[in-house]
Order: structure tokens, then sequence, then C-alpha cells
């Protein structure tokens, strides 16, 4: 812990704010820039125009008590660090608060330096392990890109924010054409090595704000963030196409590399599965008429181009 600890103090009571920040600047271990707030609301506001390593917050503040600063601000803050201050000593509201995402719990009474200074490095460590644990829980082991429960973690988060502020996005599911045939005559270490390949394609053909993750066997999902389905079909389509004419090379010599894909744009009404079987249902439709293909499901007709009309 060289670098300097960028750190939110979240408490109401000036009083106190001093004697930490008196204790936080006295501490020859590490190295703290402190900035203070007094309620919960400037303290989201203030995590979303820094990045903090750690936030240390009150337990009781005037625009919120109890758990909930801690549940709000993990929300605000998911990978930062969270020590929880309380005016009593009780083990119960430890654990709850635990429990609710934060990493240490400390009592007033107690607050010494010292115990400060080690409550926040053994804090971060923890909070590291656990970012670790969580991306490693996140992460296809075979092509290191996004599992299906890292997808979706991010379908339903998108979907929540469509729901909220109408922001919306689609999703392309593509499928390996003749995958079985290329285990079948070339290995799996070669079926593997597509995979690999694949993942790394679709990963340089969309946006860094898009994700791309592995589904599972040879399906992957792209979520095109902040897309209509015009566009996220057009995007598909060139996808595709690049990789049918430079992937299966890379492979081996004697490999044709094809795709298909389903397209479908969140719509009102729209949860997880729904989303899913629209895109799951172009795909279908893709794989039975030739294969090599994107088509999109515009809610009633899958279509090749948005403005066709290509099936029902």
């Amino acid at each position: 812990m060289n670098n300097s600890i960028r750190l939110l103090l979240v408490e109401d009571n000036d009083a106190d704010a001093r004697i930490i920040q008196f204790h936080l600047k006295a501490c020859s271990e590490i190295r703290v820039s402190v900035d203070h707030v007094g309620t919960l609301s400037d303290a989201i506001a203030a995590t979303h125009d820094h990045g903090y390593d750690v936030l240390i917050v009150d337990m009781g503040l005037p625009d919120c008590s109890g758990l909930a600063n801690v549940t709000r601000l993990r929300e605000a803050a998911p990978t930062a660090t969270i020590i929880v201050l309380t005016a009593d000593d009780d083990d119960t509201d430890a654990l709850e608060a635990i429990r609710h995402g934060a990493q240490e719990y400390l009592s007033k009474q107690r607050l010494r330096g010292p115990l400060l200074t080690r409550a926040i490095r053994h804090s971060i460590t923890r909070q590291q392990h656990l970012l670790t644990a969580q991306s490693q829980a996140m992460t296809d082991a075979l092509t290191g890109i996004g599992n299906r429960r890292a997808f979706e973690r991010e379908m339903d988060r998108r979907i929540h924010e469509y729901q909220r502020h109408d922001v919306p996005f689609c999703l392309t599911i593509f499928d390996i054409d003749h995958f079985k045939k290329i285990n079948d005559q070339w290995g799996h270490d070669v079926g593997d090595k597509t995979l690999r390949v694949l993942s790394e394609s679709l990963y340089n053909e969309v946006r860094a704000t898009d994700m791309v993750t592995r589904l599972g066997g040879e399906e992957f999902a792209v979520i095109f963030v902040a897309t209509q389905l015009a566009e996220a079909l057009k995007v598909s389509h060139r996808a595709r196409a690049k990789i049918g004419e430079r992937c299966g090379a890379r492979i081996h010599d004697d490999m044709q590399l094809t795709i298909s894909g389903g397209v479908a744009e969140v719509a009102p009404g729209d949860d997880l599965r729904t989303l899913i079987n629209r895109a799951d249902e172009a795909l279908y439709v893709a794989k039975n008429s030739g294969r090599d293909r994107c088509l999109a499901h515009d809610g009633t007709l899958i279509c090749g181009e948005i403005s066709e009309t290509c099936a029902t």
C-alpha cells in the first residue's frame, strides 16, 4: 500500500470527524487523502465523481440510518472498501453490517489511531480478495471472458436501467456453425482454440461499453448498451462477416469458420427470459435457413434487415 489511499469520511458530527481525521493524518503506516461529507446523499454524489478506495460511514446520518447506509453505499461504490462507525459496541449490528457489504465495523468508543490503521489495511485486503473471488466466479475459464453468471447479472442490470430510465439495449446470441464437426474432425484442442479465437474476435468487434460473454458450449452473447435494434443487427452482421473471413485460418489451415446470430431489443414488460427467448427464436431461424447469417426479432417478425419482412 505505497500509494495514497483515497478515503471518504461520511460523518455528520463535526467533532467526531475532526478526531478521525486527526488519527488518519497522524498515522505513519499508510498515506491517506481524506474528503469529508455529512450526509448519505452527499456521499453517494461524491462516489460518482471520485473513485474512492475506502468509505468510512457513520451508521446514524441525518438523511439515512442503520444498515440502509451500507446497502446504498455498496450500490453506489461496488468495489470500494466500506468501514462502518457506530456509537455503541453491538456485535449483532457488526455482523449485519458485514452481511450487507461492509468489510469492518468499529465502535467510536474504542477508536484509536493504530486500531483505525489496522482496520483500513485489513479491510482493503479483504475487499481485494473478495473482488478477486467474484471476478473468478464471473469468468469463463477457457476464454477469459464473462460466463453465464456474469451475463445474467449484466442483463438484470440493463433491464433495471431500461425500466427506470428508458435506456435501450440489445442482445445478440451467437452460435458456432457445425461446432461438433470441428471437434470430430480436428479434435477438442482445436475446438477449444476455436472458442478462444471467437471470443477474442467478438470482443474486438464491439465497443468497450458492450459486453461479450460465453453462455456455454459454443454459444456466446453480446449485450449492446444504449443501442437500438437496427444498429445492433448491423454490428452483428459485420462481426459475423469478419469472423468468417479471418478466423478460420487462425485456428487451422483447412478450416472455414462461420457463426449465426439472433438479435433482439429490450421492450416494455421484458424480463431476462423473454428477451433471451426472442434472440433464441431469431437464432433458430438463422440456423435453419442456411446458417452464416444474423437475423433480428422485432417483437413480431424475424428479419435480416429491420425494414424487410423475412419470416414470421
